[in-house]
């Protein structure tokens, strides 16, 4: 039997007896000074100014601690994932695209958002994973804010181009040509059709791209090459 239960048996079985006495017409019963200091001792445990709050030292259950706690690590997950999702998206849109058309040329050029921290040099230098079949290197030029590759295909002519956000801005051959916008590995690109040249420009978040084929490849072919571009 707990304290409680025990005090609340004795203090039953006294009123029990006080109701025996004032039936039986005996005098008035006065309660011992035991009985009085259990009764504060309940009042204090179970009341607060007037009203029953539970018992105040009673400790959590088991049960209930241990759903406190999943709940806490359940919290502790949605938030995680909260955190994750949010960084993921600010990922693709670290610059602003600055775009000026003129009748004979296109000039793109970069700026990272506020608070936004970009390489300023060449830290991590990315490839062409697959090369077109009959496709030779001819040259290759590595500088700190831009890195240029050129292959080589009979009377076409494959240049991959990487550079740095801050780098000069690229100008474009535009006139009569056909723009668009597309999307690569989740990032804003575009595309540009001209004659029998074709030209894909990209950035990945850290860096921008322009893959251009003077001859024999279309825009389906360069956006695989595109999307999978590797860190060397």
């Amino acid at each position: 039997m707990s304290d409680i239960e025990r005090i609340l048996k004795e203090v039953i079985e006294e009123a029990d007896n006080r109701l025996l006495e004032e039936e039986t017409g005996e005098e008035e019963h006065t309660f011992s000074p035991e009985f009085e200091r259990r009764i504060e001792e309940l009042k204090e445990r179970f009341f607060e100014n007037g009203k029953y709050v539970g018992d105040k030292h009673a400790k959590p259950r088991r049960s209930l601690v241990i759903m406190r706690r999943i709940a806490a690590c359940i919290c502790c997950v949605i938030l995680g994932a909260a955190m994750v999702v949010t960084v993921r998206a600010y990922g693709g849109e670290v610059v602003d695209w600055i775009v000026s058309v003129t009748q004979k040329d296109t000039k793109i050029r970069f700026e990272p958002l506020d608070g936004v921290v970009v390489p300023e040099t060449i830290e991590r230098e990315y490839v062409l994973s697959e090369i077109p079949e009959g496709y030779e290197l001819v040259s290759k030029q590595n500088g700190k804010v831009v890195c240029t590759t050129a292959y080589q295909c009979k009377e076409d002519k494959l240049v991959f181009i990487q550079a740095c956000y801050l780098s000069q801005s690229s100008i474009l051959d535009t006139e009569d040509a056909d723009v668009q916008e597309t999307i690569i590995n989740g990032n804003k690109a575009y595309v540009i059709k001209k004659n029998t040249a074709v030209s894909v420009l990209w950035e990945n978040g850290e860096y921008y791209f322009i893959l251009k084929s003077t001859a024999h490849l279309d825009f389906e072919s360069l956006k695989n090459m595109a999307s999978n571009i590797v860190e060397q």
